[in-house]
């Protein structure tokens, strides 16, 4: 594809930088419980298993709960690998889109216009990984995980964690709804932003064509 040069790159991008183009903070946050669905659609079925699985041990008095904690062990690792696939491989494949996103006609790009890089895609997935890891690894039923949990209680490491990755994305929420393009904290972190697929693309191939 023809590439444009930085100066008329930016020119086009200016042009067609307007509100239209920028999806409200409802329609984003819309996109994120899709998301959230679609994860835990996955894995509910996983999670009622291993319900059954330890109101089988507690009903018939069983003393042998390594079965369960294998369970929930597998689920933890079930729900790591879907969080990055769902999170990080599908946006760098897609350049951009979550499923999300992609049923919402969403996608990311950088702030000059052009696709978001592999690098900045990364930054903007890093968040959530991190949150939704920290929170599953603390539910993790097994001595090791208590036994760590309580050591890093102890440090305060535990609600550092909680109280940043809080503050950072109850910050990015209202920065949903109150900046011009409707861009979050990790966004301006990442110089990325958020825009509607279809006419990103009408203008952006107009521009190039024209460029050609």
């Amino acid at each position: 594809m023809f590439e444009l040069l930085d100066n008329e790159r930016l020119i086009w991008w200016k042009r067609i930088k307007s509100r239209y183009l920028f999806p409200s903070g409802a329609v984003r946050i819309g996109a994120r419980i899709l998301d959230f669905t679609i994860l835990y659609s996955i894995l509910m079925p996983l999670v009622l298993w291993e319900q059954m699985v330890l109101y089988h041990i507690e009903y018939n008095n069983l003393r042998d709960f390594s079965r369960y904690y294998e369970f929930s062990r597998n689920n933890t690792i079930i729900f790591l690998v879907l969080i990055i696939i769902l999170e990080l491989i599908i946006p760098l494949i897609t350049k951009g889109q979550t499923l999300g996103k992609m049923i919402t006609k969403q996608r990311v790009i950088s702030k000059d216009g052009e696709y978001a890089s592999a690098k900045q895609l990364v930054g903007r997935s890093l968040i959530y990984i991190v949150a939704l890891s920290i929170t599953q690894l603390k539910s993790l039923n097994s001595q090791f995980m208590y036994e760590l949990d309580t050591r890093l209680q102890e440090l305060g490491i535990v609600k550092i964690l909680e109280y940043g990755f809080n503050t950072i994305i109850g910050l990015s929420v209202l920065c949903l709804f109150i900046t011009k393009y409707h861009r979050t904290i990790y966004g301006y972190y990442t110089k990325t932003c958020v825009v509607y697929d279809r006419y990103y693309h009408k203008h952006r191939d107009q521009m190039i064509n024209k460029s050609s």
